[in-house]
């Protein structure tokens, strides 16, 4: 690949939420747009849903003749390009959210499905990835943090001694309501709202703690945003094989929180020792900018498109369901099934499974990745013992009992 690619980036979000990264100074962002944004918004607007890429590009009188295509989908398909072999260079499938909305997972394999792509690259969900190794993608990665956009500013030396949180709450984040709504009422000092990515990385860096709660169990852009601006980070706790244990330390980067309780614990905990919190805050941004900013994510992601070799971590090799051969039986029923649960576990704080004899095991392992799960194994089957000592491994809570 060129030391500067040429690079074409057909994007599905809307660039005054979520920009396109930068991946060269040679990058041409194609997408569709909003019917709030103005008619200029992308160099060149796609249509909504499924179109030809490459005769758009050549219907515009550009020179289809790119380095690199990498191309963002989500389960809303409003960006569906097709027709990506007709550009004769590296495609990479950039997976949007697969941990909410509807049918997401369905809707992202068949789309990896249904162009040969040479890289698939998750972000947010990496217990996700072995859905899409069973479905046959020719490589997939896991990536954090490409899209948390570094937000340098000078580290204050006096914190506010409050609890920061920017994002949505509300129907689409049931858990997070209930978190910040704990904290409010317990009479702890936040501050939430509505923020740009500048303003959000200002009031990070000067409250003395910053609050995150996924949305269900992802891996999301404000644990890299926090960090990022120096903040002090309380974030839920993740399932091992979320990759959270890989990047950050818990305890010394970052603290994490398993319930309510213990959320009011480690927030007061923070509060009442402002060193703590500054020690901690000042750790998590060395680490994010050693290992983790969005520059280095994205020279990671080019060196792979042309052929580097990948890191057991980004292959996510501590995850036995990666591991699995392509081409996993009943794929479409299993992740159904999963979806089905995994929309529970959004709703509800602790969720409880109970699985039958007659469930297959990868089913069961399957959903071994959601956190606040707890998998109720009939004792009656045969392989009780061992298929609980499997789903313990990959980070499940599991009982055994009639």
């Amino acid at each position: 690949m060129a030391a500067t690619p040429r690079v074409l980036v057909s994007w599905h979000e809307s660039p005054s939420y979520i920009p396109a990264p930068q991946f060269s100074s040679d990058q041409l962002v194609v997408g569709p747009r909003r019917s709030d944004e103005p008619s200029d918004i992308y160099p060149v607007i796609a249509p909504r849903g499924r179109y030809d890429l490459h005769a758009l590009i050549r219907s515009r009188g550009i020179d289809p003749a790119f380095d690199l295509v990498v191309v963002s989908v989500d389960s809303l398909l409003r960006n569906q390009p097709a027709n990506l072999a007709a550009f004769g260079c590296p495609l990479v499938f950039l997976v949007g959210d697969t941990h909410h909305l509807k049918a997401p997972l369905r809707t992202a394999v068949a789309y990896a499905r249904s162009e040969p792509f040479d890289l698939v690259v998750v972000c947010h969900n990496r217990h996700h990835m072995h859905w899409f190794v069973a479905g046959g993608a020719r490589q997939v990665v896991w990536l954090p943090g490409l899209f948390a956009r570094h937000m340098p500013g000078p580290v204050p030396e006096w914190r506010r001694p409050a609890i920061a949180f920017v994002g949505q709450s509300g129907p689409l984040h049931p858990r997070r309501t209930r978190m910040l709504e704990q904290l409010q009422g317990a009479g702890l000092p936040v501050v939430a709202g509505r923020a740009t990515r500048a303003q959000s990385a200002v009031l990070y860096g000067r409250c003395q703690v910053s609050f995150n709660a996924s949305l269900n169990g992802d891996l999301n852009m404000r644990v890299l945003e926090v960090l990022s601006a120096g903040g002090c980070l309380l974030t839920d706790r993740l399932s091992p094989v979320s990759g959270m244990r890989h990047i950050l330390e818990e305890g010394r980067e970052y603290l994490a929180y398993g319930d309510g309780d213990e959320l009011l614990a480690q927030a007061r905990r923070l509060l009442g020792d402002p060193a703590h919190a500054a020690a901690v805050a000042q750790a998590g941004h060395r680490r994010y900018m050693a290992e983790l900013r969005q520059d280095h994510q994205i020279a990671r992601l080019l060196a792979w498109a042309a052929g580097a070799e990948i890191s057991p971590l980004h292959r996510a090799v501590d995850d036995p369901r990666v591991l699995r051969e392509p081409g996993a039986p009943k794929l479409t029923g299993r992740m159904r099934v999963y979806e089905n649960v995994q929309e529970t576990h959004r709703r509800q704080e602790n969720p409880r499974v109970r699985i039958q004899a007659d469930l297959p095991e990868d089913s069961v392992l399957d959903l071994a990745d959601l956190p606040r799960l707890t998998l109720c194994i009939a004792g009656h089957r045969p392989d009780a013992p061992e298929l609980a000592a499997r789903a313990r491994r990959i980070g499940a809570t599991v009982e055994i009992g009639d």
